[in-house]
């Protein structure tokens, strides 16, 4: 029984294909209704024998096929869109449909377990933005197969996270040019073990990196940190889960 349902569901969801989007298939056949109407409307109260029906008659089958094979055209061209987007956009909609799940279960493990990384849905969140992001950033290089509405939200979602981004940013820039420096950092994060040490050793590489290159050391970190944030999110999420406890 199960297996039924599964396959009418399916069947469903394939025959919406085409009808997506439905404004082009919809004034096409309003318009076919009204002007065959309009037109059969003319030609009953015509005399069979005059010119003027056989001409009305001759355009009422020519506006009636041509309508109809557009609309037909339209569904078929929604079809062949649509099974490309759900094949080309596959990871995207996976994603997007498990994401509250994910969040959800995320929540409901840490509280049982008393979890360091906390309860919280901002920290639930967080813990998605490995998978989110990079889904998105990859989903834009697709943007022919998504509707104006998609990736005008994808495109609201990625600039929240870069200002995410810009506000871990400018809370560790001091202390990462402290340890590049090689100097003492202030005490701001000593609270916050995990994330001193991921940025230690990241401060280490991007000076082994760029030693002996002059001011490129210096001038080359706010960048440099910007990339290590975002390795840190989607490669070492706990040094950053760290501040948010």
């Amino acid at each position: 029984m199960n297996k039924i349902k599964i396959k009418f569901k399916n069947l469903i969801y394939r025959v919406s294909f085409l009808f997506r989007p439905i404004t082009p298939v919809t004034v096409s056949f309003i318009f076919l209704m009204i002007a065959s109407a309009l037109l059969a409307f003319i030609i009953l109260n015509l005399d069979e024998n005059t010119k003027s029906y056989q001409v009305l008659l001759a355009i009422l089958t020519g506006i009636t096929t041509s309508l109809l094979i557009s609309i037909m055209m339209e569904l078929y061209n929604n079809y062949r869109f649509n099974v490309k987007r759900q094949r080309e956009l596959r990871k995207y909609f996976r994603i997007i449909a498990s994401y509250e799940i994910n969040v959800e279960s995320i929540i409901k493990t840490n509280n049982k377990y008393a979890s360091e990384l906390g309860s919280g849905r901002v920290c639930a969140v967080f813990c998605h933005l490995n998978t989110i992001i990079p889904c998105l950033r990859e989903v834009l290089n697709n943007r022919d197969y998504l509707y104006q509405a998609e990736v005008e939200e994808i495109d609201n979602i990625l600039y929240e996270y870069n200002d995410v981004v810009k506000i871990i940013w400018i809370g560790l820039l001091d202390v990462f040019m402290g340890l590049i420096d090689d100097e003492s950092v202030d005490a701001t994060l000593t609270e916050h073990p995990t994330l001193m040490k991921f940025l230690k050793k990241e401060a280490k590489r991007h000076v082994r990196i760029n030693k002996g290159e002059g001011d490129t050391l210096y001038d080359e970190a706010p960048d440099s940190l910007k990339n290590i944030i975002e390795k840190a999110i989607f490669f070492n999420m706990l040094s950053l889960m760290d501040i948010l406890k």
